[in-house]
């Protein structure tokens, strides 16, 4: 009788056979490596074929490859929106939206007058005396010690780059201004320039009473300035002024760009006859000229009118906050007084 063999080599429960090494399991064999479930075969995430892929795969073959066929269909959509809710409270068609933005502004203790277009000359230069009345230069500041002799610790030095205003021309009886370029135009009121070699103030009233006349202000707002308000100088903002001298100034007259009904707000947009942003917001006193048809009845309709790519300034009402202790100040963070005239037809 023969006996029981033991497993040998290449037999079954040795080397080679199954359950040895190198069956099922092993490399390249169903569940081992390289097998399904394994990188690069099928049911794993091969190259490109990852969650978000197949997401925006799916994604693309929803809505189609054509995106200006898609906006016109947006663009439709939005369109046939209903809107039956109120689009304005104060349609101008229904309301007199000159005189809602006068009250409004007065209500933030903006002085307001309406005046015809005729009348602007005359009304500017009477503002402009009123406040040339009233204005108090500010105190002169103490002289700087003098510079530290070589060798010294202290580290002040005189600003070699400092340049004072210069009138071109001061108010007189001929009628004429100094343009820009220093040309001599028929305006009526003397504009000066705003820095050169000169020194400011060669008129009755002195340094101080200087207003700041921003480039493209319309020359016949200030026909009347020569004769009405002999004592103030109108000086130009070009090149620009320093910040000592905007502070100093008696006032500033704008235009502007657009105007708020609702909430009795002024827009600049500072293109020309507004200056820019240090220009309206450094100086006490801003006299704010405001055409009638510049008025829009609320922020949206404002917002159309202006250029998106340009600053804007808001302003509503002259500076005032209550940030401490709940105590108004005023003139804090811009001037403290807005003055404004709004031009009505005629």
């Amino acid at each position: 009788m023969s006996e029981p063999q033991s497993p040998g080599p290449g037999t079954s429960g040795g080397p080679g056979t199954s359950g040895a090494p190198r069956t099922s399991g092993t490399p390249g064999t169903s569940g081992g490596p390289g097998t399904s479930g394994t990188p690069g075969t099928s049911g794993g995430p091969g190259p490109g074929r990852g969650a978000r892929e197949r997401v925006l795969s799916r994604v693309r073959a929803a809505i189609g490859d054509d995106v200006a066929d898609r906006q016109r269909r947006v663009d439709a959509e939005y369109a046939a929106l209903p809107r039956e809710y109120l689009v304005a409270h104060h349609e101008p068609a229904a309301h007199d939206i000159v005189a809602l933005f006068a009250e409004r502004a007065a209500d933030y203790r903006a002085v307001v007058e309406r005046v015809p277009a005729s009348a602007l000359p005359d009304a500017i230069a009477r503002v402009l005396a009123g406040r040339a009345a009233t204005f108090e230069p500010a105190a002169a500041p103490e002289p700087e010690p003098p510079p530290a002799p070589p060798g010294g610790d202290s580290m002040i030095t005189e600003d070699p780059r400092h340049i004072e205003p210069q009138i071109l021309r001061d108010h007189g009886n001929d009628g004429t201004s100094a343009t820009r370029d220093g040309a001599v135009g028929a305006s009526g009121a003397a504009v000066v320039a705003g820095t050169g070699d000169g020194v400011a103030g060669t008129g009755e009233g002195g340094a101080g009473l200087q207003f700041i006349v921003p480039e493209g202000l319309p020359a016949e707002w200030l026909g009347r300035c020569a004769e009405d308000c002999a004592r103030a100088a109108l000086i130009t903002d070009d090149p620009p002024l320093d910040t000592a001298l905007l502070d100093a100034a008696a006032g500033v007259v704008t235009g502007c760009a657009v105007a708020v009904a609702e909430t009795g707000t002024i827009l600049l947009d500072h293109g020309p006859g507004q200056g820019r942003r240090a220009v309206t917001l450094v100086p006490d006193f801003h006299l704010v000229v405001v055409r009638h048809d510049q008025v829009a009845a609320d922020l949206p309709g404002a917002f159309a009118r202006l250029d998106p790519a340009r600053p804007h300034t808001l302003i509503s009402g002259p500076s005032a906050t209550s940030d401490i202790e709940l105590v108004r100040v005023e003139g804090v963070h811009g001037p403290r007084t807005l003055h404004v005239l709004i031009a009505d037809p005629g």
